[in-house]
C-alpha cells in the first residue's frame, strides 16, 4: 500500500509540473528565458548580436547570423559559465507533415494560421510565431477571419526579454520554394505578425535559442573551491538543485524508479560517469527545497588539466532535457 502511495505522489508531481507548464517562460537568471512548450531556452537579449559588440546594429545576412549562433559561446554573469550550443528557431511545417501554401487570401498569404506563409500562426512548430502569438501575447495585422488592421497589433507585448527589435528574425531553416540549393531561408516579421520566406541575402535580426532547460548544479557541495584532484578525487558528488517549479529528486528520480536517472557529468557533459544517485535528498543550499545528490566517477569523468567547468545532462522523467554547469579547479597541474 505505501509503494502505491509513492508511486501515486511521484505520478502527481510530475503531472502537476507537466500541466503549469503550459505557455509559460520560466526566468532561470542569468540572461536566459526557458520555454515549456517548445522545451527551449532562449536569450533574453533578443538582439544580443548587438548588445555584444558582434554587429553595428545585430542584422545580418542569413550566412552571418548562422555564423554567429553556431560560434556564440553566452558568459553567464550568474553562474559564471559559459553556455554552447546555440541554433536560430526552427520553422517547420504547421501540419507536422509538409508545408502549405494553399492560401485563401490569394496573395500569396494567410490569416487563419493554417498556411506557413501567413498571419495568425500559434503552432509550436513555429517557435517564434508561438512566441508572438502565445508566449507574449501579441496580435498580427489579420484577425484569423482576415480582417484588418487588429486593434492593437504588433509587437506590444516583449516581456521578460529586451531588445527584442520590432521587425523580422532569421530562422535556421531554409526555403526551398525556388529550388535547391535554397537561396532563401524562413522569417518571422515581428511588426507585423507574419511568418514569410526571404532571400539570404537580407539583412535580418538574429535570436538565439537552445535546446532543453536549464538547471543549477553544485559540484563538490562541502568544497566551496570545487577542487578536483587529480591523484586522490575518486568520486565526485554533484548536487541537481531544485528551484519553486523544477522538483529534482522526484522529475529526475522519482520514488517509484529501481534505476537511478540517466545522467551524464564531465569536462564535455557526455561522460558515462554515473555511480548511482542517492534515495535521501538533501536541502544543499539551504532555501527549503531538496535536492538530488548524485554521485559520478572521477576517472571516467576524465577530467584534465585546463578543464575549467564540469558539465552535467540529462532528462526528467517527462522528457525535458536538461544541462547544468559549474566552474571548477583542477589540482595538480603545472
Amino acid at each position: 500500500m505505501r509503494q502505491i502511495a509513492i508511486v501515486l505522489l511521484a505520478l502527481a508531481m510530475v503531472f502537476t509540473y507537466s500541466m503549469s507548464s503550459r505557455a509559460e517562460l520560466i526566468d532561470r537568471g542569468g540572461g536566459l528565458i526557458y520555454d515549456t512548450v517548445l522545451n527551449i531556452t532562449w536569450l533574453q537579449d533578443a538582439n544580443y548580436a548587438k548588445t555584444s559588440d558582434y554587429d553595428m546594429d545585430g542584422a545580418m545576412t542569413w550566412e552571418q547570423a548562422m555564423n554567429w549562433v553556431e560560434n556564440l559561446v553566452y558568459e553567464d554573469p550568474v553562474r559564471s559559465v559559459h553556455w554552447s550550443a546555440w541554433r536560430l528557431p526552427h520553422t517547420l511545417p504547421i501540419n507536422g507533415t509538409s508545408y502549405n501554401f494553399n492560401f485563401p487570401s490569394g496573395y500569396g498569404y494567410g490569416w487563419d494560421g493554417t498556411c506557413d506563409i501567413g498571419y495568425n500562426i500559434t503552432s509550436p512548430n513555429s517557435e517564434m510565431g508561438f512566441m508572438f502569438h502565445v508566449n507574449l501575447g501579441n496580435k498580427s495585422y489579420f484577425d484569423t477571419l482576415g480582417n484588418f488592421p487588429q486593434l492593437d497589433y504588433g509587437l506590444k507585448n516583449t516581456y521578460p526579454f529586451v531588445n527584442l527589435v520590432s521587425y523580422h528574425y532569421w530562422s535556421e531553416t531554409e526555403y526551398f520554394g525556388y529550388g535547391s540549393p535554397a537561396v532563401a531561408a524562413w522569417n518571422f516579421n515581428f511588426s507585423m505578425g507574419i511568418q514569410n520566406e526571404d532571400d539570404k541575402t537580407y539583412n535580418l535580426y538574429a535570436w538565439a535559442v537552445r535546446d532543453g532547460d536549464i538547471v543549477d548544479i553544485d559540484i563538490l557541495p562541502d568544497d566551496q573551491s570545487n577542487t578536483l584532484n587529480l591523484k586522490r578525487t575518486k568520486k565526485i558528488s554533484v548536487a541537481i538543485l531544485s528551484t519553486p517549479d523544477f522538483d529534482a529528486p522526484s522529475l529526475i528520480y522519482p520514488p517509484s524508479l529501481v534505476q537511478p536517472p540517466s545522467l551524464t557529468f564531465g569536462p564535455t557533459g557526455i561522460e558515462l560517469s554515473l555511480i548511482n544517485c542517492t534515495r535521501k535528498p538533501r536541502d544543499v543550499n539551504q532555501d527549503g527545497l531538496k535536492d538530488l545528490m548524485c554521485n559520478f566517477s572521477a576517472r571516467v569523468a576524465d577530467f584534465q588539466c585546463g578543464d575549467i567547468e564540469g558539465i552535467l545532462k540529462g532528462e526528467t522523467v517527462t522528457g525535458i532535457s536538461f544541462e547544468g554547469r559549474q566552474s571548477v579547479v583542477i589540482t595538480p597541474c603545472n
